[in-house]
């Protein structure tokens, strides 16, 4: 793919794991080569979209918002947040992939370039957990296989739910239901083979990269180094409530030493075809193992979302036609636009003189009175002024930031 074909392409590259399958590994990773590729490059860093601060550096306070109503403004906010086109840029969610309760991507095609899933061997995976987490080995197992657990919303640190699912049900709906281009890769052969496995992901994700670069990120993040990096100054995504280091052991096959067997028969009866298909040998079974540099690659998924939402119809109005602003509707200021959410979920942003139009109908008025009050102010012939306020009140009436009343 030459660099034209990058740049028009979508910037987000989904970063999705299960929690303590290797997320932050691969992240602290992809910043060491951005460091390396150019000094003075400040990295995007776009909260997770459960952040209740996603929400809030725009104004909106989404404390006072149900979990629906989340769901629906995030699915708005991911098409018009994207930038920095022609540089992948990462996206960390540990969610399964799910639409909104009215079918809109949280996870859109149109804002997405592809996906990267790290997944690692469910049975190591909980002795993490249960450290990280702070619970017993038998609650992290249950967690593991428990259908659709739902993380809950922690005011203090700004967060909203994470539907995750059972550790199968989130892998398969990441490698099944995107409709673009997913590879899956295993923590496992991250440790086995860095400059393999690191320099596979980096591709797909159409990162190009140098071999001192790649050498560069792979020795500056080798795990001892991020261990020793938290004892001598923290390690801010680690559990409030846990006093174990973020940055535990990082090996493969512990789970031998800890997990007794009936733990390890539940989450194998649980787990067990997708570990399969994935490498990872059940007791007592021998798999093939897939090859680092060979990973599991969809590039195009059975469509969740079955078609896009029906075209509005334009609402109807002339110059006797009141316009009424919905009281539901959020602004926030956001560079020299003025966003508006509507209460549908619908986002409409105004440049300044839509913004000094929708202040100038605080007080509900006709589109006469309106275009008389626009042309006194600015000294513009009525044709004019109907022709300039038309499709910007049209946006405001279809999107439900004004009503029409006859």
């Amino acid at each position: 793919m030459t660099n034209a074909d990058l740049a028009s392409l979508p910037a987000n590259i989904w970063l999705a794991s299960y929690p303590k399958s290797g997320n932050t590994w691969f992240r602290f990773f992809w910043k060491a080569i951005e460091a390396a590729q150019d000094p003075d490059l400040k990295p995007h860093v776009s909260p997770q979209p459960c952040q209740m601060e996603y929400l809030t550096g725009w104004g909106i306070d989404a404390r006072r918002l149900t979990c629906d109503e989340l769901d629906l403004l995030r699915s708005r906010l991911e098409l018009v947040t994207g930038d920095r086109a022609g540089r992948p840029t990462l996206r960390k969610t540990h969610e399964k992939f799910r639409s909104a309760p009215d079918g809109s991507e949280l996870f859109p095609a149109a804002s997405s370039r592809a996906a990267l899933v790290i997944i690692r061997d469910p049975r190591d995976l909980v002795c993490s957990a249960a450290r990280h987490f702070n619970m017993s080995l038998d609650a992290a197992v249950d967690l593991l296989c428990r259908r659709d657990p739902q993380t809950p919303g922690t005011p203090s640190v700004l967060m909203s739910r994470q539907p995750q699912g059972s550790w199968s049900e989130h892998l398969d709906s990441w490698r099944r239901l995107p409709t673009y281009p997913v590879a899956v890769y295993r923590y496992e052969d991250f440790l086995a083979e860095p400059y393999v496995t690191f320099g596979a992901a980096l591709e797909f994700a159409g990162l190009e990269v140098s071999e001192s670069e790649l050498t560069h990120a792979i020795e500056s993040t080798r795990f001892e180094k991020l261990q020793s990096r938290e004892r001598e100054s923290g390690f801010t995504e680690r559990a409030p409530s846990s006093n174990v280091p973020f940055f535990r052991k990082g090996k493969a096959g512990g789970w031998r030493e800890e997990l007794s067997g009936s733990q390890i028969s539940r989450i194998e009866r649980n787990c067990g075809a997708l570990m399969e298909e994935f490498g990872y040998a059940i007791e007592g079974r021998t798999v093939s193992v897939s090859r680092a540099s060979e990973p599991k690659v969809i590039t195009s998924g059975e469509k969740l979302f079955t078609g896009a939402l029906p075209p509005k119809t334009d609402v109807a109005f002339g110059l006797s036609t009141k316009l009424v602003k919905d009281p539901r509707v959020i602004t926030s200021q956001v560079g020299d636009d003025l966003v508006l959410v509507t209460g549908e979920y619908e986002l409409i942003g105004l440049d300044e003189m839509g913004a000094f139009i929708w202040d100038f109908l605080d007080e509900p008025m006709t589109f006469q009175v309106l275009v008389d009050g626009l042309c006194a102010r600015f000294g513009i012939d009525a044709v004019t002024c109907i022709d300039d306020t038309s499709p910007m009140l049209q946006l405001l009436l279809n999107g439900g930031a004004l009503t029409s009343r006859n």
